[in-house]
């Protein structure tokens, strides 16, 4: 039997799929483990997926070619899904791009993914394999093994004697990178309960954070960026830093119901303090350095942008071909943004740039200037309004 590679993200449909491709079917299966900034939790996850029937696994650092290939592009759009920040989305693309690349180093010609028949993710594998490499195939076994609820794939786990992870029972699904951590949570169906303070994996509670607030500041070359207080920083220090800080003053939790690609709405949890810091102060310093038409042109083509993310067309031409849209409007978005960070919420304190447009000298010339100019404008605009509203009395 063919081999296959297989992203394997430690979850009980990884686990089952895995057992199910080797044990079932017979094939050889070749684990792929991406590190994304799981921190402490990549390693065991080696563990289980040996246990699961895996012949060997592969584990990989993507940590900064998530961020700077997919994150910080993202970021220079301002691109969201809904309210979302897009980090799960995100990790499946530089998954999903690791697998097609392994595949071809390899020779394998099947890749596989854990993703189940229901969700998100196996549209945002399986449309990145089909664009990167259209001569792999793909096997899910979600969508080819029985279907199940939780407590019967729990039951199957047992007469397997497959391992069992703690989350499994709790029935939580976590999927925690750099970008961000989200949760679906099964204790939380009904939605007018509100989540446990310990369902938060990465973020302090806003009550419990620092009475004291934090000042940061963040500057950015070219909508990137590339320094915290001062300091430059690598794109994952970065990140990390603004994680910690972020995280310990209770910044980016949301508690959200989104629409999902294949119809239905479901309840997320997500904690993204870095993300959220990021947009908060390149928001802020676009407002400083870009033109009002270019702004308005921009978050709309913005919530484009986050919609392909969402709906599996990162490899797409159109969401390549606004990447290079918004590449250009970040030529003159370079300067520093201060950022206050208290009890969960942001302030922007402060924003310089060499390539601002704000004009802060005014002064009475330039009033008396605009005072002029106004008087032609507003009487182009009105004459129209007029006219309209004669023909509307003649009748």
């Amino acid at each position: 039997m063919e081999r296959v590679l297989f992203a394997f993200s430690g979850g009980i449909d990884d686990v089952l799929g895995v057992h199910w491709l080797s044990r079932t079917q017979g094939h050889p299966v070749v684990a792929l483990l991406a590190d994304l900034g799981q921190a402490e939790r990549i390693e065991p996850l080696g563990e289980l997926a040996l246990e699961s029937g895996a012949q060997s696994t592969i584990i990989v650092d993507l940590r900064r070619s998530f961020v700077e290939d997919f994150a910080f592009p993202t970021l220079r759009s301002g691109a969201r899904y809904e309210d979302y920040l897009l980090s799960t989305p995100l990790a499946r693309y530089a998954i999903a791009q690791e697998l097609v690349r392994l595949a071809g180093e390899q020779g394998i010609t099947v890749v596989g993914h854990g993703s189940s028949g229901g969700g998100n993710d196996q549209l945002r594998f399986e449309s990145s394999v089909a664009a990167l490499d259209p001569s792999l195939e793909i096997v899910a076994p979600g969508r080819r093994m029985p279907p199940l609820d939780l407590d019967r794939k729990m039951e199957r786990l047992r007469r397997l004697h497959l391992p069992e992870r703690e989350e499994f029972e709790r029935r939580i699904s976590v999927d925690q990178n750099l970008w961000g951590c989200g949760q679906v949570h099964g204790g939380l169906a009904d939605p007018w309960e509100s989540p446990p303070e310990e369902t938060y994996l990465i973020t302090r509670s806003p009550l419990d954070a620092p009475n004291e607030p934090l000042d940061v500041v963040i500057e950015f070359e070219e909508g990137s960026p590339v320094s915290v207080d001062g300091t430059r920083l690598s794109s994952v220090d970065l990140v990390l830093d603004l994680h910690e800080k972020g995280g310990e003053h209770g910044i980016g939790r949301l508690d959200h119901v989104e629409n999902r690609v294949l119809g239905g709405k479901a309840r997320e949890l997500y904690e993204a303090p870095a993300a959220q810091l990021l947009y908060t102060a390149h928001g802020a310093l676009e407002e400083l350095t870009q033109p009002q038409d270019l702004l308005r042109l921009k978050r709309n083509l913005a919530d484009e942008y986050g919609r392909l993310i969402y709906e599996g067309q990162w490899f797409g031409e159109l969401r390549e071909a606004l990447d290079h849209f918004f590449r250009a409007t970040q030529r003159y978005v370079s300067g520093r943004i201060r950022l206050r960070l208290y009890k969960g919420g942001i302030t922007v304190r402060g924003r310089e740039s060499r390539y601002a447009l704000y004009d802060r000298e005014g002064g009475e010339v330039a009033d008396r200037s605009r005072r002029e100019a106004a008087v032609g404008f507003v009487d182009s605009i009105t004459r129209q309004l007029k006219a309209e509203a004669t023909r509307r009395r003649a009748e």
